[in-house]
């Protein structure tokens, strides 16, 4: 989920040792809600549970190419400036 927060954030984030969990339901309750559920649904499938485009697509009931362009679509919204200067604010960045 790292991975994710830093696209998002485009930088490193400084050291979360013992905080990942926090921020993770941070993110989740406060950004993940304000996108389409069926892209935070992918989102959460390919950073999270590390799934395949191909196996989120069977998941979902799609295709493979259909979650990728669900999955940057969904992030480009959290790129929004407005959601992130909320992220940003939530979690420390280098």
């Amino acid at each position: 989920m790292i991975e994710l927060y830093e696209k998002i954030l485009g930088r490193r984030l400084q050291d979360l040792e013992g905080r990942e969990k926090n921020i993770r339901q941070i993110f989740f309750r406060e950004v993940l809600k304000k996108i389409d559920p069926r892209e935070a649904i992918v989102l959460v499938l390919r950073y999270d549970q590390r799934l395949t485009y191909n196996q989120i697509g069977e998941t979902i009931g799609t295709t493979g190419s259909r979650a990728k362009q669900l999955c940057v679509k969904g992030t480009g919204k959290l790129r929004h400036p407005v959601r992130r200067l909320k992220l940003e604010k939530i979690i420390p960045v280098n």
